[in-house]
């Protein structure tokens, strides 16, 4: 039997990959039975509180700058409920180089309260920096997950701060992830 020090890099891989599904499906879980519980009581804590993404579901855009999620102009959909998706891409091409980064991210609100939300999220991402004929980063795959804070700024406009830990898949490492966003909801 391998002790914890011998263990092969291929199980630390499979072990993470077993605990992102897992986390991925709770969200959907807890996001279908949040759809289910439709009758509130009037006292109810929830609803004295302003609730705009349980009015109409929302489409958001902004700049979005991150290791885990990408780079670049995001797009964002806030269905009713507690659950939004999130894809986030950026590209540029010189003659010799192409720079790019596309991600997604499934978001789960644990709070809402007006324009402001506190959530956790769960992403993936694909980083290029290199010549156009390959890559020359060390690991462009990542996987992760993690909590953020959204203020509302003004009645449209949001500030999104995020913390997470990012799985580098090719170079088996652990990095705390910081993301940031600005993020515009169309009404």
């Amino acid at each position: 039997m391998l002790t914890s020090d011998e263990q092969p890099k291929g199980d630390l891989k499979m072990r993470l990959i077993k605990l992102l599904s897992m986390c991925a499906a709770v969200l959907m879980i807890t996001n279908t039975l949040s759809f289910s519980q439709t009758e509130t009581t009037k006292d109810s804590t929830a609803q004295q509180r302003t609730n705009v993404f349980g009015e109409k579901a929302r489409w958001g855009v902004g700049l979005h700058a991150g290791l885990l999620s990408g780079w670049g102009l995001g797009v964002r959909y806030h269905p009713i409920g507690r659950m939004s998706l999130q894809a986030v891409g950026f590209a540029w091409k010189t003659s010799d180089y192409l720079i790019s980064s596309f991600g997604v991210e499934g978001q789960f609100d644990l709070d809402i309260m007006d324009w402001s939300r506190f959530y956790t999220y769960v992403g993936t991402g694909f980083y290029s920096n290199g010549k156009s004929n390959g890559d020359e980063l060390k690991s462009p795959f990542r996987v992760g997950a993690g909590i953020a804070y959204e203020w509302g700024i003004t009645g449209k406009l949001v500030l999104n701060l995020n913390l997470g830990f990012t799985y580098f898949a090719r170079s088996s490492e652990f990095w705390p992830s910081p993301q940031s966003a600005l993020v515009y909801y169309f009404r």
